[in-house]
Parts: C-alpha cells; structure tokens; sequence
C-alpha cells in the first residue's frame, strides 16, 4: 500500500517536470519565464532537461541521494584493532587514536574512532577506573 503511494507522488512529480520542460519548448519559448512560472530554479531546470534528454521519461523520477562512492573507508582490520584496543584497554576515542599512532603507526582521527565505537554499539565506558579514591585521612605522629 505504501508502496503504491510512493509510486503515484513519483508518477505526479515527472508529470509535473515533463509539463515544465514541454512549456518551456512549446509555449514561451523562454526558460527564465518558464522557471518563473513553475516557481523552479533555472540550475534545477537544466538538471531536469539533461536528464530527460539523457534517460527519457525515467531521468525524470527522483533520484537517491547519496554519493555514488564513498572516498574513504577504514579497513577491515583497522576497524577490528580499534574494536580490540577498546576491549583490552578499555581507552576513549582520543587515547585509542594515540595509541594506534604509537604502537601501530596508524592515524585514525578521534571522531572517526568514535564513529566507529558507535556503530559497533560499544558502550560507554565506567568513570570510576580513572576516579581516584579517597584520601587517606592525616595521621597523627
């Protein structure tokens, strides 16, 4: 059901773009008055108009927005050291990131250590190994 709903408010919007572009050839002639009109900037005109001309009917529909690829990914098996300096030590997202530096000569950013942290879902860590207890009371001599 959802579904098909989704494809109606799809089949409204190419329509809607497919009248844009068929205004702008057929009756004014003129893309500036066109995207007046239509309430719709001339950038996203030309997008339109390049698609249609590319794919057809089918550049017309939305299109996912997400990159095509992702530049940067962190290894496999910078993801498991990480994961594993966590379990063993116990250290934040800064102290892993100095740790790795050191020990394995690997630079991973803090925030992305963190990234990583969250989407592994590891917890939080306890505050209480790095309190320090209580002092000692002074003693008489």
């Amino acid at each position: 059901m959802e579904n098909q709903v989704k494809e109606q408010v799809q089949a409204r919007k190419v329509k809607a773009r497919l009248r844009m572009l068929q205004h702008a050839q057929r009756v004014s002639g003129n893309v500036s008055q066109t995207c007046r009109f239509f309430g719709v900037s001339k950038a996203l005109f030309y997008i339109w108009k390049h698609r249609y001309e590319k794919s057809g009917l089918a550049g017309l529909r939305d299109q996912p927005r997400r990159p095509h690829n992702i530049r940067y990914r962190i290894p496999p098996e910078i993801v498991s050291l990480i994961l594993r300096v966590r379990e063993e030590r116990r250290y934040g997202a800064v102290r892993s990131s100095l740790y790795l530096q050191r020990h394995y000569h690997a630079y991973v950013s803090p925030t992305t250590i963190f990234k990583i942290f969250r989407r592994h879902r590891v917890g939080r860590i306890s505050l209480k190994k790095y309190r320090p207890g209580p002092k000692p009371a002074d003693a008489p001599l």
